[in-house]
């Protein structure tokens, strides 16, 4: 059950409040409100937000029964949390540029968290109480001339989610830990050219250091990962006929996101998409 309220009447500035509530049999979901709010100015190409808000997220069917694997004691997902930025849009002729910056916290209680039984198994469990936060920037660029249409798109983010409490004294000595699987510094690239029906893409994905385990003592080193691909769009009436070619991991980059599962080498995709659309009438 959702309830939204959004006052009118507010020229450089909007908020919002939404009121949540949800329903499942065996427990009580309670009440997620989210507020938030925004300000625009300088000609409204500066815009301040914030917002805050409280959230419950009941564990599904396949992490409690699945077997192997599955635990039917785990606890539902319970946070509180906020988010502060600030964007900066511009546009002059044929130039689109856009930038911003925010940073989050998050505490949650009873985060759920996959971790190996075996080197095949994995289980959910939950860890006591984990405070996320972190920092993230983004930009994007665009510019036109004639039939041509170059943009880039840069997102960088910087993320901490450590333990603040465990279930059992004997695991006092993981507080202040960083979470297994987490990276704390992630991003990504795109840089996209489009020529009359023509687009060539470029992206890169990253990601920093990985613990595998919770006394942070064994980890997976970061990796790089490059991909392109080249399209062409053909139109015959009211079809329109796409072909693109794709090569992931171009330079075949060895990388694995977990012990023991590598993720694939340089590897190549051919996609055919064709488009009906009804005639206007």
């Amino acid at each position: 059950m959702y309830a939204a309220f959004r006052p009118l009447g507010l020229k450089k500035g909007d908020i919002n409040l939404m009121l949540r509530k949800d329903f499942a049999t065996g427990t009580r979901p309670p009440f997620s409100p989210s507020l938030g709010a925004e300000y625009r100015f300088f000609k409204e190409k500066v815009k301040l937000f914030v917002n805050a808000n409280r959230s419950y997220s009941l564990p599904t069917l396949n992490m409690k029964y699945w077997q192997p694997g599955g635990n039917p004691d785990l606890k539902p997902e319970k946070a509180w949390g906020g988010e502060m930025g600030l964007n900066f849009y511009h546009t002059k002729r044929n130039l689109i540029f856009e930038t911003g910056t925010s940073v989050f916290a998050q505490m949650v209680n009873d985060w759920i968290l996959w971790r190996p039984v075996s080197s095949t198994i994995w289980s959910p469990g939950n860890v006591k109480q984990v405070f996320a936060r972190g920092l993230e920037n983004h930009a994007f660029w665009e510019y036109k001339f004639e039939k041509l249409k170059f943009n880039v798109f840069l997102n960088q983010g910087i993320t901490f989610s450590t333990n603040k409490k465990v279930y059992e004294s004997a695991q006092e000595l993981l507080v202040g830990n960083q979470l297994p699987y987490v990276p704390m510094h992630f991003g990504n690239v795109s840089i996209s050219c489009e020529w009359k029906k023509f687009q060539l893409r470029i992206w890169e994905t990253w990601a920093g250091k990985r613990f595998t385990s919770s006394d942070n003592l064994n980890s997976l080193g970061g990796y790089a990962v490059s991909d392109i691909s080249l399209s062409r769009d053909f139109y015959f009436s009211q079809t329109r006929f796409g072909i693109e070619g794709r090569i992931n991991n171009v330079l075949n980059q060895a990388r694995a996101l977990f012990p023991g599962r590598p993720l694939p080498g340089r590897s190549f995709f051919i996609r055919l998409i064709i488009e009906f659309t009804s005639p206007k009438k």
